[in-house]
């Protein structure tokens, strides 16, 4: 697996999901079934699964709010 990411195509991957970021250790470290698990209980004892989600969800907010400012400009 490799990662070319650039600033012109980092719209194009999935973000805020912590099973993507064990899945990706998983691959480019070939970490086993034991270690993939360990590393999911590591992002969810250290925060790290929480803050993912919170940022998809204020992304959302942001999204919904820009929706709002262009009706009342509109109007």
């Amino acid at each position: 697996m490799s990662l070319k990411v650039t600033p012109a195509n980092i719209a194009q991957f999935r973000q805020n999901l912590a099973r993507l970021v064990v899945r990706d250790a998983k691959e480019i470290l070939g970490l086993d079934d034991q270690q993939t698990q360990m590393v999911a209980k590591i992002l969810v004892a250290r925060g790290i699964t929480k803050w993912l989600n919170c940022r998809k969800q204020l992304l959302r907010m942001k999204d919904e709010w820009k929706k709002q400012i262009v009706v009342l400009n509109i109007q």
